[in-house]
């Protein structure tokens, strides 16, 4: 679970506070609570939370909790490199098949179940997604089934990423073919993987709930959708 951040806050609609953004109050619990519980549904048992900014508060929160499944804190030193030296970090700890997924997602356990199944490399996409998360959310073009093109700015896709991946230690060979760029993205390691003539399976999850939560806006949303 990546959940280092970049020092973004997420400042509570209508409350006039801040806190670090996986530990904003979503219903009854913080929002990190929610997507450890929902990968404890869909047949998790083990998670490595990379931590970065606020890795202290997060860490404290983590150890009081009383999770159905093995939780393993792991900083990364330089949260400012982006997801994908997030990622990195992880080596190590992780098995022959393991889900990469973000800790400010509020994702139906569908599609985590979707991932968990999945053997190889597999991102879950939605292709028909609810236009409020079109203008934020990573673009993927798909053919085949097969992941052939993605990132924020795309101009041609078929898909929106989810930000749930089915890995396998190829992410990390990936990663470290790029580990000399100042930021390094998960998405920079899905395309190196393509380059590298590696097949990237899009996993349809559309139908199935998911928000990236990044504003106030999406907050409420998230608090909708709950």
């Amino acid at each position: 679970m990546l959940a280092a951040g970049a020092g973004s806050r997420l400042a509570l609609a209508g409350e006039g506070q801040e806190v670090l953004k996986p530990l904003v109050s979503l219903g009854d619990k913080p929002l990190l609570e929610h997507v450890i519980a929902r990968l404890s549904a869909a047949g998790v048992r083990r998670i490595v939370v990379v931590l970065g900014y606020g890795y202290r508060q997060i860490e404290r929160f983590l150890s009081e909790l009383n999770p159905d499944v093995e939780i393993i804190p792991m900083l990364n030193p330089l949260p400012e490199r982006e997801n994908g030296f997030s990622l990195l970090q992880a080596e190590g700890l992780v098995g022959e098949q393991f889900l990469a997924v973000m800790a400010d997602h509020l994702i139906d356990p569908a599609i985590y179940r979707a991932a968990v199944e999945h053997r190889g490399l597999g991102l879950c996409v939605d292709s028909a997604p609810p236009p409020y998360l079109v203008a934020e959310a990573t673009k993927v073009l798909v053919e085949d089934d097969r992941i052939i093109g993605i990132g924020k700015d795309l101009k041609q896709w078929n898909a929106l990423d989810t930000g749930v991946f089915s890995l396998s230690p190829l992410a990390f060979q990936a990663l470290r073919r790029l580990k000399d760029r100042p930021r390094l993205t998960v998405t920079a390691m899905v395309l190196e993987l393509i380059e590298m003539g590696e097949p990237f399976q899009a996993l349809d999850v559309s139908g199935s709930s998911w928000i990236d939560i990044d504003t106030d806006e999406d907050l409420k949303r998230a608090r909708e959708l709950l």
